[in-house]
């Protein structure tokens, strides 16, 4: 029984039903309702309007009310008796024959109202379970708006920070444009320049001839006498007529600027602009040297010093402490810049076959050939490196070729030339090179085959070599050393065996700090960009060989933490840091010499194969370019001493040959310092 209008039972007290005066149908009194406009109500059912003055006016239908009321009797549909029981396994109502069936007789048979009583309980169980999901669907909606509310507030935050971002690049680019259009204008006005003094001498070569045409005709008029009197004036005009101007040559001054470097230019400057780089609480002290990639801060150097240790101070037999002087001044003979070619070298050294001066364990280490993969990423964040270019010199120094080098290379970045600078007071290899101040620390490695503990100072503005006063507290040789804030850190290195040894050379002398889980000769040492000291690969000693493991030292935690291992062993091998990682260059596997480059990435915590040298070697040096766009790489040993210089561009993924080495060398370091 329902509504014709909106198809509903019919019931009290909304949907009472309401009998129509006029046709007889019937409605629910909530349509009635809605239907009464202007006094009248249009059946739906047969459009007859129906009279009324309010709902009321519409007798209710006694007759439906009392046969909706009127309980319906439940009897068996199939024996029309009363239904007295419930089979629980067939999920029917069952009167008494039904229950006596065979079919029902070894069935679950509970009664009517046990078996409502258990579906009231599970509808009870399940309005629980919906009520607990509604809650769920309220809290979730909650966080929907909390996340709502929240993705709104990163949107504002990344937008305001890519703004500053691209408004830094919009600066930075018109600092380039203005940069540009300044050179451009002054070529413009060095070529101008050249071209009017060529216009100059042109005219002065053109009076000159004039003035002889002149003298020519004059020569016609006059007797033999006068013309005699006044050859020797006519003549020195005549050869000065006659003398030719040199070819004028010009090359075009603004070949320099091209579109390709531009690009490249734009290209590193999105790359950098938008990458990580950690960056120091503390701003570096002033007057501090500067070191590459913003090492020297004062709150590591700070750090590093609170977790040192002293070492016990060194006694001499009598018991008196031993104190160091700085010597006299000792100036060697210098050296004025020479063209290129080989200098006079030191007599003391040995062959580079000598095992005391070359060490190698020929065991060999065996290694997998990793997948290569490349993933690159390269950080910065000094825009205004982006458009100046900074002066930088790479100096090479010591080392051996065919016996101990004292020379001393300077390589000019920018000129592409190199020249010889004094030579150094005593010939080493496998030394440790610190730039301090403005002078190149050489400390501690071999000479003539023997370790040495002690280091000499050369100063780059006097082209001076001073004895220092600077010792390491045993001789060793194959460490690696490196100066943080005018600090100086020494780790591994041996002194007839592998080192874990790591120390620090302050204002207050020396001091232990805690040593290296492994023992590492001929071991590359860096300062990564995360501001932790690591040591890559080296040779472990007895079964250990050439070793892939590599480790660094937490500031934080003083503790050293190993990290994941390289892809190849690697002794004698080089490291230099970029913002986006340490890199691994060259060196010897216990079977060969190796060219492969790694890369490891701070953020990915892996190493990543790069472009492979040209040529494969080992006991190399290599430094990082100013900008952090290259690294060079210098020297090195494969069988014999090499003078090859190879460059490595991060954006490029490439290697270039530069000018070689002047001498070929091996076992020695190099030091770049920029403006």
């Amino acid at each position: 029984m329902e509504c014709y209008e909106c198809q509903l039972e019919f019931e009290e007290p909304h949907r009472l039903p309401r009998i129509l005066t006029t046709c007889g149908h019937t409605l629910c009194h909530s349509c009635v309702s809605t239907l009464l406009v202007s006094n009248s109500v249009i059946c739906p059912q047969c459009n007859t309007k129906n009279p009324a003055t309010s709902v009321n006016s519409f007798p209710a239908n006694i007759a439906l009310i009392q046969l909706r009321q009127k309980p319906a009797q439940d009897l068996c549909e199939i024996h029309g008796k009363s239904l007295e029981g419930y089979c629980n396994n067939d999920h029917k109502v069952l009167c008494v024959s039904c229950i006596l069936d065979s079919g029902h007789k070894s069935h679950d048979i509970s009664s009517i109202s046990k078996a409502a009583g258990k579906q009231r309980e599970i509808l009870s169980n399940l309005a629980l379970s919906a009520l607990q999901n509604e809650q769920g669907l309220i809290k979730e909606e909650q966080e929907l708006e909390n996340l709502t509310k929240i993705s709104y507030e990163n949107y504002e935050k990344v937008l305001k920070e890519f703004s500053g971002f691209y408004e830094a690049i919009r600066e930075a680019l018109l600092a380039r444009e203005n940069e540009m259009v300044a050179r451009m204008k002054t070529t413009l006005d060095e070529d101008l320049a050249i071209i009017d003094e060529r216009h100059k001498q042109n005219k002065k070569q053109a009076c000159l001839i004039q003035s002889f045409k002149s003298e020519l005709e004059r020569a016609e008029s006059e007797n033999d006498l006068e013309l005699i009197s006044r050859f020797k004036s006519r003549e020195a005009v005549a050869k000065q007529a006659c003398s030719k101007l040199q070819a004028f040559s010009k090359s075009d001054a603004f070949s320099q600027f091209s579109r390709e470097i531009e690009a490249n230019f734009f290209w590193k400057l999105i790359k950098q602009v938008f990458a990580y780089a950690p960056k120091s609480k503390i701003q570096p002290k002033k007057n501090e040297e500067k070191v590459p990639l913003a090492l020297a801060n004062a709150a590591f150097s700070k750090d590093l010093r609170g977790n040192a240790k002293p070492v016990v101070e060194i006694e001499k037999k009598g018991g008196k402490k031993e104190v160091k002087q700085r010597p006299a001044t000792v100036k060697p003979t210098q050296k004025k810049p020479k063209q290129i070619g080989r200098p006079k070298e030191s007599s003391a050294g040995q062959t580079p076959h000598d095992d005391g001066l070359f060490e190698w364990n020929d065991d060999f280490s065996g290694f997998h050939k990793p997948p290569d993969e490349f993933a690159f990423s390269m950080k910065s964040f000094d825009l205004a490196s982006l458009y100046k270019a900074p002066q930088a010199n790479i100096y090479t120094l010591g080392g051996f070729s065919d016996k101990g080098l004292v020379s001393l290379e300077c390589y000019n970045c920018t000129t592409n030339s190199s020249d010889f600078l004094a030579d150094s007071l005593t010939s080493r290899t496998q030394f440790g090179a610190i730039s301090l101040n403005n002078s190149i620390l050489m400390i501690g490695g071999k000479h003539a085959g023997k370790r040495i503990s002690s280091s000499e100072e050369y100063n780059i503005h006097t082209n001076e070599w001073l004895l220092s006063d600077i010792t390491l507290t045993s001789p060793r040789s194959g460490f690696a050393a490196m100066s943080i804030s005018n600090d100086i850190y020494v780790l591994g290195g041996s002194d007839g065996v592998p080192l874990r040894v790591f120390e620090c050379f302050n204002d207050r002398g020396w001091s232990s700090l805690p040593p290296m889980k492994q023992r590492r000769d001929e071991t590359a040492g860096t300062v990564g960009p995360d501001l932790q000291i690591y040591s890559i690969g080296g040779y472990g000693g007895g079964e250990m060989m050439c070793l892939n493991s590599s480790e660094r030292f937490s500031m934080e935690t003083n503790s050293w933490e190993e990290i994941p291992s390289m892809q190849v062993p690697r002794r004698a091998l080089s490291a230099v840091t970029l913002p986006d990682g340490i890199y691994a260059i060259g060196g010897y596997d216990g079977g060969k010499y190796l060219k492969t480059l790694e890369k490891f990435d701070i953020r990915m915590g892996k190493w990543i194969n790069l472009a492979s040298m040209k040529h494969a070697r080992c006991t190399l040096s290599a430094v990082v370019s100013p900008d952090c766009q290259f690294i060079y790489a210098i020297g090195g040993f494969n069988g014999s001493a090499l003078a090859v210089v190879e460059r490595y561009s991060v954006v490029e993924d490439k290697w270039t040959e530069l000018l070689p080495l002047q001498n070929p060398r091996f076992m020695h370091s190099s030091v770049l310092i920029s403006d």
